[in-house]
């Protein structure tokens, strides 16, 4: 995540994105659903305009100025099969606040052992 106002902020939206149900869906599926990100940056409490924002995944341009970027899809969802899958969240402008964050995703697997898990 870059370009929140300041390092805070920046751990506040990378926070949302990671804990997102339906971002960890969308990375279990290998779907490029560059929305569910920026849905989920939205919800963070943080204000910025999503029409300067960037986003990546795999390093692939995906959301260019809050709008779909030219990719391919089906080149896209090979690339997200790998075990680790990169994103990254540009707020263009002046601010510098960074952040890192690194999450899972929900898998069948996943939901089905928590599902089932009595205390």
């Amino acid at each position: 995540m870059e370009g929140a106002p300041d390092d805070a902020a920046a751990g506040q939206i990378a926070r949302s994105i990671a804990n997102s149900p339906l971002f960890k869906t969308a990375i279990a599926g290998s779907d490029p659903n560059w929305g569910r990100i920026l849905s989920a940056a939205g919800n963070s409490g943080v204000e910025f305009d999503p029409d300067r924002v960037d986003i990546y995944l795999q390093s692939t341009l995906v959301c260019e100025a809050g709008c779909a970027a030219e990719f391919s899809e089906s080149k896209l969802k090979r690339q997200m099969d790998e075990s680790e899958v990169s994103v990254r969240f540009v707020i263009k402008g002046r601010s510098g606040g960074e952040a890192r964050f690194w999450t899972c995703d929900f898998t069948e697997d996943y939901i089905r052992i928590n599902a089932s898990y009595r205390t």
